[in-house]
């Protein structure tokens, strides 16, 4: 008895479908009462279950000795559900392969949308510098050094700057400072410098660009907040704007 129930159920019916199926087909025409006693299914619920059999074409109902008695139909109705079923899926599968072209479509164009995020505070400054490091490709930065020395906790950031040590990280910085000194970096990092007076739109902030990220810094009033812009077509013409910068800036007084 166990054995048919479970493979009922694998069939696509409940328990105690299963179990109220098998007791009307061991019982034949049987009133309710008889049936959910063999079953071990109370009346009321068995109620439920024979109509949701009967919608399924697996009990049927008729009169006897003026009674109302269920009988099961045979068990071959069950191939007929199973055919039944598998009619329906092919149905939805052939509606949603005709839909997967517009949802594909909305998809695409949700995802060619930027995706901004707004961090700021010691946390969400870790966090990103964590997922920056997971980035591949070249970085470029534009730097108004001053503001951010003034903003940013150094030691906070020592491990950070090992990591890209570590990983060689081709990167060129553009530093807007009027300090006149050299900077100790890492290998495979070119910086160049400016005065403030050549780039004041630069002097309290800061762009950096990797990947499809661009990263905008303020550090205005020595509190840092950033914003994360990742768009492939942002970055790009964020990188070409730095191309050009580069490539016009007459003094480069550090290289390394």
């Amino acid at each position: 008895m166990d054995f048919l129930i479970r493979d009922l159920i694998h069939m696509g019916l409940s328990e105690k479908e299963a179990r109220v199926y098998v007791s009307a087909l061991q019982l034949g025409p049987s009133p309710i009462q008889d049936i959910a006693e063999h079953a071990q299914v109370n009346r009321p619920t068995t109620y439920v279950l024979i109509e949701s059999l009967s919608d399924r074409g697996l009990i049927s109902t008729t009169q006897k000795e003026n009674k109302r008695v269920f009988i099961a139909e045979a068990p071959d109705r069950l191939l007929l559900i199973l055919q039944m079923q598998r009619q329906e899926l092919e149905n939805r599968e052939r509606k949603l392969t005709e839909l997967l072209p517009k949802l594909g479509a909305i998809f695409k164009n949700q995802w060619e949308k930027p995706e901004i995020r707004y961090l700021d505070g010691p946390m969400g400054l870790n966090v990103l510098r964590a997922e920056f490091e997971q980035l591949e490709g070249e970085v470029v930065q534009m730097i108004g050094y001053d503001a951010f020395a003034s903003a940013v906790d150094f030691s906070a950031t020592e491990e950070h700057r090992e990591a890209m040590a570590r990983q060689f990280v081709p990167t060129r910085a553009i530093f807007v400072t009027s300090k006149q000194e050299s900077f100790d970096l890492w290998g495979g990092f070119e910086y160049r410098v400016v005065s403030p007076d050549a780039f004041p739109f630069a002097v309290k902030g800061e762009i950096t660009v990797r990947a499809d990220h661009v990263y905008l810094f303020s550090y205005e009033k020595g509190i840092p907040l950033a914003i994360d812009v990742r768009s492939q077509v942002i970055a790009d013409t964020h990188r070409a704007l730095f191309e050009m910068v580069w490539k016009n800036i007459k003094t480069v007084l550090g290289e390394s």
